[in-house]
């Protein structure tokens, strides 16, 4: 089994003679089988170990256990032994994520750091078995093609040596060598997403094809071709298009669509947006398609559209009751996406809005008189100063106005408005102020119509 590790590194040129390479092992059999194939491989493979070993805090004694277990073993070989000790479920609280992504997210930075301070490569314990999890999971949660490439041999710094194997190999390898390793609890309950695919739907997927791992394996490399050439081809289209500011939306308009979604995706990559959804690049293709609009998207990031230029920048949303908060013209937006909420925009004549009146009253408390909208109204949050004019007449501060209507002190900062300047026009969930009222002399109107995101979760 070593010779078939030696020639999976060598065919991905995963070390190079002379490097160091930091190995995460937390003390199971696959981080375990990791390091003992690259001890065994160290000479041959020229290259020197240091082993990452983190401490979730999460099992109490049990990871105290498996920390000490690395500890020795390291010693026992004379491989340098880092520790990093974090409480995570304190921690994940903090930052509003689960404890899982928190977990992944401290792993990797602790050994990106390690790797920076001794200039070395990453190797991580993934196994084909992995590969057909994280698969699995990608399909589920309805990822794109991109999602079904699955983990790469190699990513950056990243390198997984033992992704040829499949669990049931690494097990093996661990009893005909009689390493030891530990069993996290956590791993065998199902609590945990991906613990649910791989105890209750991997089983019953391989009755129908006992070489899962391996057909998994070959398919992720097949999507990975694929998902490479529709990605240089998206490039090409994008160097064609660059402008000072953004992209060309003539150059791209009218582009097949799988390289006009990738192009949306690269440029929200290249502000290191990860949590992109096909929703919000149907969205922004939208705009594209009909050359003006405004998307929000998560993280403080928006997509722009306007004067023939497309672009995706960032603007910090840290603070919605900051006077630099974030706000898109009303006037050339279809779509704002905000809180989980989609906020579709439209102009309709008097004649059709009745027509929608007698379908659905609520409509009227989200119709706004076109007249009043102009090139300073705009989509925002509160800010200090804003009012409102009630349809009784009285104008009143959007405090005064919450605190009346009783609404959570935790989603004010929250509920999105149209105002002109200080003068708040509409207000989500409460409607609009006597000033953007439609009457029968009203000719064009705005419509703003709140939908649930169908996708509407963290990842």
């Amino acid at each position: 089994m070593l010779d078939r590790i030696f020639e999976f590194i060598s065919a991905y040129s995963m070390t190079n003679a002379g490097d160091t390479v930091v190995v995460g092992v937390s003390g199971g059999a696959d981080s375990m089988c990791l390091l003992h194939c690259l001890y065994s491989l160290r000479e041959k493979l020229n290259i020197n170990l240091i082993v990452a070993h983190i401490n979730h805090c999460i099992r109490g004694d049990e990871a105290m256990r498996d920390e000490s277990f690395v500890k020795d073993y390291c010693e026992k070989l004379g491989i340098p032994f880092m520790l990093h000790r974090v409480d995570i479920p304190k921690l994940a609280k903090q930052l509003g994520i689960g404890t899982e992504e928190c977990g992944r997210q401290e792993r990797y930075a602790f050994f990106q750091a390690l790797a920076k301070e001794h200039g070395g490569k990453i190797a991580t314990a993934h196994t084909a078995s992995d590969n057909a999890e994280t698969l699995l999971f990608n399909i589920v949660r309805g990822s794109g093609l991109n999602g079904l490439r699955g983990i790469p041999p190699v990513r950056d710094n990243i390198i997984r040596p033992i992704l040829c194997l499949s669990r049931a190999d690494v097990e093996d390898y661990c009893n005909e060598n009689g390493i030891e390793y530990v069993t996290d609890s956590t791993n065998l309950s199902n609590e945990y997403t991906r613990n649910k695919i791989r105890l209750d739907i991997i089983p019953v997927l391989k009755q129908i094809n006992p070489n899962l791992e391996n057909s998994f394996m070959r398919f992720s490399e097949c999507v990975s071709d694929d998902e490479s050439f529709l990605e240089k081809l998206a490039r090409a289209e994008m160097e064609k298009a660059t402008v000072k500011g953004g992209l060309k939306t003539e150059l791209i308009q009218n582009l097949p669509l799988p390289i006009l979604s990738r192009i949306v995706l690269i440029e929200a990559k290249k502000l290191n947006f990860k949590g992109i959804e096909k929703r919000h690049v149907d969205l922004i293709i939208g705009t594209i398609k009909s050359h003006h609009g405004c998307v929000s998207l998560p993280n403080g990031l928006y997509s722009d559209v306007s004067q023939g230029v497309f672009r995706i920048y960032k603007k910090d949303t840290a603070d919605k009751n900051d006077s630099e908060t974030p706000f898109m013209p009303l006037i050339n937006t279809n779509y704002f996406t905000d809180n989980g909420y989609v906020f579709s925009i439209t102009a309709i004549n008097y004649k059709d809005f009745k027509i929608k009146e007698k379908i659905n009253k609520k409509v009227f408390e989200n119709a706004l008189d076109c007249a009043i909208i102009n090139f300073n109204t705009m989509l925002r949050h509160r800010r200090p100063g804003d009012y409102f004019r009630t349809r009784s007449g009285h104008t009143k501060s959007l405090k005064k106005l919450f605190n009346e209507l009783k609404i959570p002190r935790e989603r004010r900062n929250q509920l999105l408005l149209a105002a002109n300047g200080s003068e708040v026009l509409w207000i989500e969930e409460i409607g609009i102020s006597r000033s953007a009222l439609v009457s029968a002399d009203t000719q064009d109107i705005v419509l703003i119509k709140k939908e649930l995101s169908y996708n509407n979760d963290s990842n």
